[in-house]
C-alpha cells in the first residue's frame, strides 16, 4: 500500500509545477539535492542521486502525474506536468 508521494517525488513535482518550461532529469536531480556548479560552472551529480532521480520520476510518469516530452540532442529526458502547453509538435510519452 503506498503511503503517498515521497521526499524526493514531492519536490520534482513542485519543481515542474514552478515551471514553465521542460526541464530535464540533470537540472531536476540538481534541483531536488541542491548542488551548486562549481567555480567552473559544472554540475556533479552523483549516480545515486540520479538514479533516485530516475527512479522518482519513472514512478510519477507512470501514476499520469507528469510526462515524459522528448529526449534532446544531449541525450537528456526532457521531463513537464500536465499544464505544460509547449510546441504543438511535442507529443507526452507515456
Amino acid at each position: 500500500m503506498s503511503r503517498g508521494l515521497g521526499r524526493i517525488q514531492r519536490a520534482l513535482v513542485a519543481n515542474l509545477e514552478a515551471n514553465t518550461k521542460l526541464v530535464d532529469t540533470f537540472e531536476l536531480a540538481a534541483d531536488v539535492y541542491d548542488i551548486p556548479p562549481s567555480a567552473a560552472g559544472v554540475t556533479v551529480i552523483s549516480t545515486a542521486q540520479l538514479v533516485s532521480v530516475r527512479r522518482a520520476l519513472a514512478g510519477l510518469a507512470k501514476d499520469g502525474k507528469i510526462f515524459r516530452i522528448m529526449r534532446g540532442p544531449n541525450k537528456r529526458t526532457y521531463w513537464a506536468n500536465t499544464r505544460y502547453t509547449g510546441p504543438a509538435g511535442l507529443k507526452a510519452k507515456r
